[in-house]
């Protein structure tokens, strides 16, 4: 049975000493309407980080909700890591509710980037990443963590951590020395951990204000093989406002610990600062199947779905996020349709759950559809979720049979047949 509800983390928050609590958060969305009722709530502390409960608006063992403003007090454990609160109400009009307790950050504090833990119900999640930074040097730029956490998998697809930065001064900021330290805490390797492995020791800058838009540099790595060290890197900063963004490769070995993590960037010898959140979780087990038949005539007033089935061959149910992508074959009249006003978008439906639509993006030759960030939850055994795309087939097009062939993830399927009539 698909879950009722699913957890995603909040947004990033920066915990600095003495400057009073912070509001780490997770967002409850509910997956198919029906009324959810109170659960019990447990919020973690991460061990050796250095947090503690705030307290200087509300006390300090307090939930909170976003959407009914409710307030529940919490039972603190004996070690003082934990909170538990009972009947909290999960339900809001809109649909989601997000819920958030005060840490703050002791004079002891580690820089770097952690997560509270957050047992609500049944589901489990990360808040959103706690960024604890360095005090800054004196420099006309500011850097913050990237936009959102990245998901590794055990032995699997390679992610881009990364930092943002953007211009606070009146003059173009210069050529940057950076360093990219690894976090101690995990076994994660520069690029691609694959027999054999596929090292990656490049920083690649987006400027969006600067021409180039894109430069990539390469490193050199350190005696440990835990640093790389980039000189020379013009960040594209060329003015008040600009703003621009840097990540490495990395990916986690078969063997890492499920943790949640981050890597620390070096500027200048001593600006520093932890990149977005990493989370190093299972290697899933599934596979993707075609959907079946689509009987589709010409004309662009008739749209066809072409899907496929995402089906849990594992024994975990673990919350996934995929990259997905549909490909339409040459030639045939075949054209993917923008359903929501100019927009793409693909659609995933789990069982006992109400379509969920994700904005996707056209390739230049229009043949192929990429949605980032897809969320799946599959329960063990079998579970299965359905993905589908909007098509039509041109006027006067070849009659017989075409495809779409879909990639969710690491797998791909079968092409899903088309007979055009």
């Amino acid at each position: 049975m698909a879950p009722q509800y699913l957890l995603v983390p909040g947004d990033p928050v920066e915990m600095v000493p003495g400057r009073g609590p912070q509001f780490p958060s997770v967002t409850v969305v509910n997956t198919n309407g029906a009324e959810l009722g109170r659960v019990s709530v447990e919020v973690v502390l991460p061990g050796g980080r250095g947090l503690g409960w705030g307290g200087a608006i509300t006390g300090n063992y307090y939930l909170m909700s976003g959407e009914s403003h409710r307030m529940y007090a919490g039972k603190l454990s004996r070690d003082g890591r934990a909170l538990t609160f009972e009947e909290v109400m999960l339900d809001s009009p809109s649909g989601t509710t997000t819920f958030f307790v005060e840490a703050l950050a002791t004079s002891g504090v580690p820089v770097g980037t952690t997560a509270l833990a957050f047992y609500v119900g049944d589901q489990f999640s990360y808040s959103g990443p706690i960024v604890v930074p360095a005090e800054f040097a004196l420099m006309y730029f500011s850097m913050g963590p990237g936009a959102s956490s990245v998901l590794l998998e055990q032995g699997g697809a390679p992610g881009y951590p990364g930092v943002i930065m953007w211009n606070t001064g009146p003059d173009p900021v210069g050529e940057l020395t950076v360093s990219v330290k690894l976090p101690p805490d995990t076994t994660l390797v520069w690029g691609q951990s694959a027999d054999p492995p596929r090292p990656d020791y490049q920083l690649t800058v987006l400027r969006s204000d600067a021409d180039p838009a894109v430069l990539v540099y390469d490193g050199s790595l350190s005696w440990d093989g835990r640093t790389l060290t980039f000189t020379g890197v013009d960040p594209g900063l060329p003015h008040y406002g600009a703003r621009s963004s840097m990540y490495v490769t990395v990916s986690a070995r078969r063997d890492a610990p499920l943790v949640y993590t981050a890597l620390t960037f070096f500027v200048e010898g001593h600006t520093f600062l932890s990149s977005n959140g990493v989370q190093v979780t299972q290697k899933p087990v599934y596979e993707v199947r075609p959907g079946p038949l689509v009987m589709l005539p010409w004309g662009e007033s008739h749209i066809g779905y072409p899907g496929v089935e995402v089906r849990n061959t594992g024994a975990a149910s673990p919350f996934q996020v995929r990259t997905v992508t549909a490909t339409l074959p040459p030639g045939n009249g075949v054209r993917f349709v923008p359903e929501a006003g100019a927009d793409y978008q693909v659609t995933v439906q789990e069982q006992g759950t109400d379509p969920r639509h994700y904005h996707a993006t056209l390739s230049a030759d229009a043949r192929t559809l990429t949605a980032e960030n897809v969320r799946f939850h599959t329960p063990a055994h079998g579970g299965l979720a359905a993905l589908w795309v909007p098509v039509a087939i041109a006027e006067n097009s070849t009659r017989g049979f075409t495809a779409v062939t879909f990639e969710v993830g690491t797998r791909s399927s079968d092409p899903t047949p088309i007979r055009v009539q």
